[in-house]
């Protein structure tokens, strides 16, 4: 559709050339009977330049198209108006790149929300050099927790505040094809916070949605053409499966933060344990598995809610991780799938592909 609306505009942009051949009597123009002055046959010019700019900047995918795109498809209106005779075919193109523009500004808006949203919940992140976990911190953690922690790195590491992810990856509801998706997130620690903005492309179209758990409440709205929304999930089981993620994401991607982190701690066997994790009275547990050589490669959870069906139900969720890579001197699992466990056998949903991580950062 991208590249569609691309040959569209650079097709309605070149229309845009005969008012300026017409105005300065280049070849003769038989589609425009009216005469154009030659300031006006500029101003064609002008918006034949301007609408190539768009083609470009949607080509690269640059936000700012839509931005030029507004004024341009008025500008040119403007010169279909004084050309209605000849030109007014062009109002048609005019107005359904003004629509794909206003998409555009309805997901920018979107995602601007989330952005306002990281900039209340994040605090300056600049590590201090005295706050470093050491090898004490870990004496009251489980051995294979303190395994886990000195495998990945975390020792004389900064106290984590925050951390930025950035995946990559697919997902599929039941019985459904399998969709691309790309995901930005932040996640604090002091006060436990996760803001995950997620954008889908389902049969050729973006679909962004957002989860917020912020003060123990959880929100996840999924919003068509960023406009209307789809899904919109909140309630006591929303904000009890956001806080088995954001225990998860604590194991998984910022195992740091289990240093401090509210967590009360038993030991199963020599390769598993069981965190049990309480913040605002929600009360959550998981096993997490682990391998010899100290990797944490499962998350099982009975707590969280599956809400796809008509009602919210409670099933085993888990996370099989693997492909650890050391990034900012911390070695994490760069692939993982979230599993939902159902009384006729396990569904992988999601597939993970960890693009980036950042601990400590400023927004940006």
């Amino acid at each position: 559709m991208r590249l569609a609306l691309v040959f569209v505009i650079i097709i309605h942009g070149l229309i845009h050339l005969l008012g300026f051949v017409k105005a300065f009597d280049i070849v003769p123009v038989d589609q425009l009977t009216q005469p154009v002055s030659k300031p006006i046959g500029l101003l064609w010019l002008a918006v034949l330049i301007l609408w190539l700019l768009v083609a470009a900047g949607l080509l690269l995918q640059r936000d700012w198209w839509w931005m030029l795109a507004i004024p341009v498809a008025c500008l040119s209106q403007f010169l279909i108006i004084l050309q209605w005779n000849d030109a007014k075919f062009g109002t048609a193109l005019n107005i359904l790149i003004l629509i794909a523009a206003m998409v555009a500004l309805a997901n920018w808006k979107f995602y601007a929300s989330y952005l306002n949203d990281t900039a209340e919940i994040l605090i300056p992140a600049q590590a201090d050099p005295d706050d470093l976990i050491t090898e004490n911190d870990l004496q009251t953690l489980p051995e294979p927790v303190k395994k886990y922690l000195t495998y990945i790195g975390a020792v004389h590491t900064s106290k984590l505040r925050n951390v930025k992810i950035l995946f990559d990856g697919e997902m599929r509801g039941m019985g459904q094809d399998w969709f691309p998706f790309q995901s930005e997130q932040y996640n604090t620690f002091d006060t436990p916070n996760r803001l995950f903005f997620m954008t889908a492309r389902m049969k050729g179209m973006k679909v962004p949605g957002y989860h917020t758990f912020r003060d123990g409440t959880a929100k996840m709205t999924i919003k068509l053409f960023g406009i209307y929304p789809i899904v919109h999930h909140e309630g006591r089981e929303m904000d009890i499966a956001e806080t088995v993620t954001i225990l998860n994401d604590m194991c998984i991607l910022a195992p740091a933060a289990l240093v401090y982190a509210p967590i009360r701690w038993e030991t199963i066997d020599s390769l598993t344990v069981r965190a049990t994790f309480t913040h605002k009275g929600i009360t959550v547990s998981a096993r997490l598995l682990f391998n010899a050589e100290g990797q944490l490669i499962n998350f099982i959870s009975e707590d969280r809610y599956d809400i796809s069906g008509k009602k919210p139900i409670r099933y085993t969720w888990s996370t099989p991780m693997s492909h650890y890579k050391q990034m900012h001197s911390i070695k994490v699992p760069t692939y993982g799938e979230a599993v939902w466990h159902y009384p006729d056998g396990a569904f992988v949903y999601g597939k993970f592909y960890l693009r980036e991580i950042s601990y400590n950062a400023n927004r940006s």
